[in-house]
């Protein structure tokens, strides 16, 4: 059996302290983001909204928890309101013929985090907050039928990464009472 020098057991010793130093840090893998308990079960009510964006929310609330998502206003701690769903489309670019060329995609929305319980009923633990996204997508006038379906395979990307930015958010809230009273910026992402 080969020996170790004393360059191989250092090298030895450097990564078991760093994995040591990682499994202390806090570090988890993505993905492994937890809800607080004061804000689960969680009701999405979507009744002023009939996009997709509340289905990708559900799937974040339902795969970060078996008790993250109530099926009704009744069993849950908190209710998340979206509304105001926008998805709209701006001509950004002509070519010389003046016809389209490239468009700029917006997709926004607002929504809002209250308690649901007698003794803190509509307190407020997110205010009203929007959000809004925007992509390019270069329009191709001979090859229609694919910039349709790039354009919905970029409003789909859009909503997820809306879906994140919410479950991140919610991730991070407060109570009430710890909240700051000042209102929260609009978030966008581009």
């Amino acid at each position: 059996m080969k020996r170790l020098t004393h360059r191989h057991k250092a090298f030895v010793l450097v990564l078991i302290a760093l994995a040591g130093v990682q499994t202390g840090c806090g570090f988890h893998p993505r993905g492994e983001i937890s809800l607080p308990n004061f804000i689960t079960p969680i009701f999405v009510d979507l009744s002023a909204s009939d996009d997709p964006l509340g289905r990708e929310l559900m799937i974040l609330l339902s795969a970060s928890g078996a008790n993250n998502l109530a099926n009704s206003a009744g069993e849950a701690e908190t209710i998340l309101t979206v509304s105001d769903v926008r998805q709209r489309q701006r001509l950004a670019a002509v070519d010389d013929q003046g016809r389209a060329r490239e468009y700029e995609l917006n997709y926004q929305f607002q929504y809002e985090l209250k308690k649901t319980s007698a003794s803190d009923a509509g307190a407020e633990i997110i205010k009203t907050n929007e959000i809004k996204l925007k992509r390019g997508l270069l329009f191709d006038p001979d090859n229609v039928l694919a910039t349709g379906h790039e354009e919905n395979a970029l409003y789909a990307e859009m909503r997820k990464t809306a879906a994140r930015l919410v479950f991140r958010q919610l991730s991070a809230s407060r109570p009430a009472d710890a909240q700051p009273a000042e209102a929260r910026p609009v978030l966008q992402q581009e």
